[in-house]
């Protein structure tokens, strides 16, 4: 060969080796063109497919973006599906041949995309038939926190046409997910009658992992015949494991009983009486305290029983036995929550909880120190204690004219002025609280609540509903309830300074509190939803002196 023709066979591998890479192109104007589907194997809404790879053509060339998650097929053709991108094309081939007289809906969500700028397909979905006949059924509806105004995304909404399935272990026979508002559709169904499910699915498994993913469900299946009214689902969030004892450590001090989630409550019985048992450091263990006269290696058969918020039950004859290994030394401790007030009442309450049982309250260690000559004692009768969690509160009814400021009178020195606000406190003194162990609680100061009619406001509600039965609670930016009513048609709220959300909670069995339902047993949370203004918002602004209101509230 020539040294020329030798150059120009080089030049020409170059070129076409060049051709053959994919590559975005550099300077000239953004691209913001989306890739445009020209053709597909098999055609949208096609019958009778009995081919095994699908195949679809685009306007420019295009990747995939994590396809396995992004591309749902509804029902599922099975695992292991191959996806490709060349040049224009896409292919998707299941492991095995499609179902026959099946509809099957391919949706692909943001998995398609140019190799410029990454613009996805826009609303791109495939359907067809590998029967003579092409299911067209479908259902809508949206997915919302339980207690949060919060719009969850990307949620897995999955149908069972089964009344036999098992949700925590059996994959849906149909699914999609909810896009950013909330809201889903799954189409091409089948008539007949489903149960529908929608959860997180962090491992994207397609199954519910109660320990750590919300779900919510309808208790009913839904009858999808010809035209389906949307349906709505709440999040919660419950472990729904049965209850199982991991393990059983013991010290000089305690026995721990360590279980495998939160329990609600239990009973230990054949104790001896130097023994107390609360929670541990959460309520997943129970302790057994050891009284300082307890001395003993000898093995005690007790009975303990404990249950979880789905009212699953744990019924066992344990052996414990106080060791030689020294427990960790514990300084016994008191902390509080932030004092409340409600004004309109007079109520004071103040909880806390110790961090070992206690065996006595001293109700002459604690008082509000209203000014140096002002103070308001309390009784025994005020102070309650739930020894299996640790925690106390104190409650008292007292004048609130006592927190507020009072005018000076103008002396011949001093012009009038207006006072400051006075600053009352709580005073838990020494040895207020004292442990099983007779350790005695360090003494504390906790300033008081001190609002004024004069730099707040009132908000004013009107409500009207057929519902019997509600929950209407005021909810601060902390997302802490501030104030609530049950059942009444008209209501105010004062002392009021910030931004304000209402929660309706329809408390369908009557009982004053929110109930999360048991998906063990297919009964629903209690209804809860968030009042939204007419401009589209959830927050209700309040200042000093504002008077708002009233607001009608519907449902």
């Amino acid at each position: 060969m020539k040294p020329t023709n030798v150059l120009l066979a080089a030049i020409t591998t170059i070129i076409f080796s060049n051709c053959a890479r994919q590559t975005t192109p550099e300077g000239g104007p953004k691209d913001v063109t989306k890739p445009v589907l020209l053709k597909s194997t098999p055609n949208a809404n096609q019958t009778n497919f009995k081919g095994k790879k699908i195949e679809l053509l685009f306007s420019e060339d295009v990747k995939l973006k994590d396809p396995k998650e992004q591309i749902i097929i509804t029902p599922s053709p099975g695992k292991d599906i191959k996806y490709a991108a060349t040049a224009n094309k896409i292919t998707i081939e299941p492991p095995a041949l499609w179902h026959d007289s099946t509809t099957y809906n391919i949706l692909f969500r943001e998995s398609i995309q140019d190799i410029t700028e990454s613009n996805p397909t826009e609303d791109l979905h495939l359907a067809f038939s590998t029967g003579n006949t092409i299911d067209s059924l479908f259902i809508t509806g949206s997915v919302a926190e339980s207690r949060k105004e919060t719009i969850p995304e990307n949620i897995t909404v999955a149908l069972y046409a089964s009344d036999t399935f098992e949700i925590f272990t059996d994959h849906s026979t149909y699914f999609t997910k909810t896009d950013k508002k909330g809201n889903f559709k799954i189409t091409n169904l089948k008539a007949g009658d489903y149960y529908v499910y929608a959860y997180e699915d962090k491992n994207k498994n397609l199954k519910i992992e109660s320990t750590n993913e919300k779900y919510g469900f309808k208790a009913k299946p839904i009858k999808i015949r010809q035209k389906n009214d949307s349906i709505q689902l709440s999040l919660i969030q419950v472990d729904s494991r049965p209850i199982k004892l991991n393990s059983n450590r013991s010290t000089t001090k305690a026995t721990t009983l360590r279980f495998n989630k939160n329990l609600t409550d239990y009973s230990v019985s054949d104790l001896p009486n130097t023994v107390f048992t609360s929670f541990g450091d959460n309520f997943t263990e129970i302790q057994l305290h050891y009284d300082e006269s307890t001395s003993t290696n000898d093995s005690t058969k007790i009975h303990v029983k404990a249950t979880d918020s789905l009212k699953q039950h744990f019924d066992s004859l344990i052996y414990i036995k106080q060791t030689n290994i020294k427990a960790i030394k514990q300084v016994f401790s008191l902390s509080t929550e932030p004092p409340t007030m409600d004004f309109e009442t007079g109520i004071l309450e103040l909880r806390g909880k110790t961090n070992l049982p206690t065996a006595k309250f001293n109700q002459d260690s604690i008082y509000i120190q209203i000014d140096s000559t002002t103070k308001i004692s309390f009784k025994e009768n005020q102070i309650s204690y739930n020894q299996k969690t640790k925690k106390f509160s104190i409650s008292t009814k007292i004048d609130t004219a006592l927190l507020s400021p009072k005018p000076l009178t103008a002396t011949t020195r001093q012009p009038l002025r207006r006072q400051q606000p006075a600053k009352p406190a709580l005073l838990l003194g020494k040895g207020f609280a004292i442990s099983i162990h007779r350790d005695s609680s360090k003494s504390q100061k906790i300033n008081l609540p001190t609002r004024h009619t004069t730099n707040t406001g009132l908000l004013h509600l009107d409500v009207k509903t057929d519902e019997k039965n509600y929950i209407i609670e005021l909810i601060n930016s902390s997302n802490e309830v501030v104030g609530s009513f049950l059942n009444e048609k008209k209501h105010t709220f004062t002392h009021l300074n910030g931004e304000y959300k209402i929660r309706i909670t329809l408390d369908t069995n009557a009982n004053q509190k929110w109930d999360f339902g048991n998906i063990l047993k297919r009964e629903e949370p209690e209804k809860t939803f968030f009042f939204i203004g007419s401009d589209k918002k959830f927050v209700i602004p309040i200042r000093e002196n504002w008077e708002v209101g009233p607001i009608k509230i519907q449902f």
